[in-house]
């Protein structure tokens, strides 16, 4: 076996979960950084252009949703028949998994394309606006097969207990980005466009490096069936793990832009603040969710050896480290309200005071959603993905009516309000959830294998 395909079972959990998790989080940080490096450039275009792209960026997060049933199934599947020791299985679910991608990423490009007008003009935004919206989004729907297939091959081998290899790919690409991106947006005066094309592109490398790395350097990847056809029950079986948590994402994004539509009514610069703050918040989540795709993986892998009292502290250890991360991004939200929107945004004094309201919003759940993606992700290495979309959707949904309520008294902000504490309850009702859950998985399951844990 190569070396980076880890044994996930001996050792020391908190050693091995934080060296699992690592890369999984500096992997996250670098497919944020594509987003923050395009902001970057396009802040210095105008505030309208970051209003615009910020805007079609809403349908790229919903595409990323849709797709997410193969993602979630390749991360919970494959890591079971992987601890299982079932390797042709193991294969034949990355395979599956990726199919599955292209088949609904071409999808939902078409439905993109051919009713972007309609659908960039929900948003009720200047025709200028809208006109930058409809050129950054025709790109983007173009290169998605390519672009949502980096996440679910980082799937396949995060699977396999390799972290490292598809941090280091994707941070080739995000070097990609850096470089192309200011030569396609002002060199080549492609404005939008460019920084569209410089995603894609940059994401076409990476895809491209993770298929040479597997031929040569990946002795299990390199054995994946990728054109045998499955058969119509592994697709449905992926939807039916994968949906709940991709509906949830879906809603999400939905319930944003709509929320999106409210603060447009305030113009758009609360709109541009909105946009480039949710990615600067993304600081948590995505670091949550590196820590979660590890958690599910190592939950995945102990079920599937029946390791269950490491298991335990699998968990345990897991949950801790998400709050760690929420607690990080809470302080550097916060401490740096002042400093970090002038770095993405410099031709509007309105919207530097505003971007720092959002991140003391903002930053002050941030622990909670911390822990709400991490008890998620141990939930999914269960194989048990409708509980928390049931309690991620109910409670994004109070978002709406908490909004209209709040946005008469603090105007935008009361938005940000309503998002923020609809992630406080997400977290405490996740927390005591996965609790009775795993009292009552374990009642069921009191004998397993005895393994190391490295710790006492």
């Amino acid at each position: 076996m190569e070396k980076k395909q880890r044994n996930l079972l001996k050792g020391n959990v908190m050693t091995i979960l934080l060296g699992l998790a690592a890369p999984l989080m500096a992997t996250a940080f670098a497919q944020m950084a594509y987003n923050l490096v395009d902001i970057f450039w396009i802040g210095r275009l105008s505030v309208k252009a970051v209003a615009a792209c910020g805007t079609a960026g809403y349908f790229w997060w919903i595409g990323e949703a849709v797709v997410q049933a193969a993602r979630v199934g390749v991360s919970v599947k494959s890591s079971q028949a992987y601890g299982a020791n079932d390797m042709k299985k193991s294969q034949e679910v990355i395979a599956s998994g990726l199919q599955l991608t292209i088949f609904l990423s071409l999808a939902f490009a078409a439905i993109i394309l051919f009713f972007q007008d309609p659908l960039i003009s929900l948003f009720h935004l200047s025709k200028e606006v809208n006109e930058m919206a409809k050129q950054y989004l025709e790109i983007v729907a173009l290169g998605m097969p390519v672009i949502f297939a980096v996440p679910t091959l980082s799937s396949a081998y995060h699977s396999t207990g390799d972290s490292a290899t598809p941090f280091k790919l994707n941070v080739v690409g995000l070097v990609t980005n850096i470089i192309i991106d200011p030569i396609f947006i002002f060199s080549w005066h492609l404005g939008v466009r460019g920084a569209a094309l410089a995603s894609v592109t940059a994401n076409l490398v990476t895809v491209i490096l993770f298929f040479l790395h597997m031929h040569f350097f990946h002795p299990h990847l390199k054995k994946v069936p990728w054109l045998r056809w499955p058969g119509l029950s592994a697709y449905l079986e992926m939807l039916r793990l994968g949906l709940p948590s991709g509906a949830q994402n879906g809603l999400h994004a939905l319930i944003s832009m709509y929320l999106t539509r409210l603060v447009a009514k305030f113009g758009p610069i609360p709109v541009a603040v909105y946009s480039a703050g949710s990615q600067m918040e993304s600081l948590t989540w995505l670091s949550a969710e590196g820590i979660a795709f590890g958690l599910t993986v190592m939950v995945g892998q102990h079920v599937g050896a029946k390791a269950y009292e490491r298991l335990k502290v699998v968990i345990r250890k897991g949950v801790f480290l998400t709050f760690v991360a929420g607690a990080l991004g809470m302080m550097v939200l916060i401490l740096g309200r002042h400093s970090i929107f002038p770095f993405f945004i410099q031709d509007s004094q309105e919207a530097l005071r505003l971007g720092a309201i959002y991140l003391v919003i903002l930053g002050a759940s941030q622990i909670f959603q911390g822990v709400e993606i991490g008890t998620t992700g141990v939930f999914h290495g269960f194989g048990q993905t409708k509980l928390p979309s049931m309690v991620g959707m109910s409670l994004n949904l109070l978002r709406i009516p908490l909004a209209l309520l709040l946005m008469p008294h603090y105007g935008a902000p009361g938005v940000w309000m309503a998002i923020s504490f609809s992630s406080v309850l997400k977290g405490i009702v996740n927390s005591v959830l996965l609790k009775h859950y795993l009292k009552s998985w374990f009642m069921a399951h009191p004998t397993g294998l005895k393994a190391e844990t490295g710790e006492n």
